[in-house]
């Protein structure tokens, strides 16, 4: 519920694909892909750039944890996808999404459900799990177009999404550490951490983990889990 009215959205039937799990199961390793979505315009096509360093620095990033070998698997923390419109480029993290989607990697959408309380009968009422309209059908298309790569899951009670990206073996966020020609994204409205940026200096406190900032603005932030010794 939100300002005294119910959140439009899609009830979520509590059922579980064989064939994603199946998928899912082969992943040898996970990457999250994080990032900003409602970018400002300028950052936006700078970091989109396909002839400049941001551009380069995330598909370098990609690229490397992709050639650590075995069956990779990227996950991302449920944003809705915001495409591109007549003036503007979609956000650069979206982009990434879709590329990824496209070129045939198993990718993972996973969201917290809102809870509604659905009556079907004067003396019942069943809590169903519920999502929003914009996050269901923004992303509906990629999974219809690659039904055996793509997926959205839903957390079940009791477990946030991050608490289960956050066990991934590599991650990449985009633009949440860019400090742009417009604006420094670590940071939101009185100078708050975003919650990009305060998953990435948690990432930088946990043993075993090799980060780095790099690219034009700070733009790409990595980590890596080395193998225990």
């Amino acid at each position: 519920m939100k300002d005294g009215k119910e959140k439009e959205g899609y009830q979520v039937r509590e059922k579980v694909s064989i064939g994603a799990v199946g998928t899912l199961c082969l992943v040898q390793s996970w990457i999250k892909i994080g990032g900003k979505n409602g970018m400002n315009p300028e950052d936006v096509r700078a970091m989109l750039d396909l002839a400049g360093n941001p551009r380069k620095t995330i598909e370098g990033a990609i690229n490397a944890a992709v050639a650590m070998g075995g069956n990779i698997g990227f996950v991302f923390d449920g944003d809705n996808y915001e495409p591109e419109t007549a003036n503007e480029p979609s956000s650069p993290f979206s982009v990434i999404i879709k590329e990824l989607i496209e070129a045939g990697f198993v990718v993972l959408a996973i969201k917290n459900a809102d809870h509604a309380h659905i009556p079907e009968e004067a003396v019942y009422i069943r809590e169903q799990l519920k999502v929003s309209t914009s996050f269901f059908e923004k992303w509906r298309p990629f999974a219809e177009d690659h039904p055996l790569t793509f997926f959205m899951a839903l957390m079940p009670a009791g477990t946030l999404k991050e608490d289960v990206s956050e066990k991934a073996d590599t991650f990449i966020f985009w633009g949440s550490t860019y400090q742009g020609l417009t604006k420094n994204y670590r940071y939101g409205l009185n100078n708050v951490d975003t919650q990009g940026w305060k998953e990435i200096q948690l990432l930088q406190n946990i043993p075993g983990m090799r980060f780095s900032i790099t690219g034009q603005g700070g733009n790409t932030f990595t980590a890596v889990r080395l193998p225990r010794p």
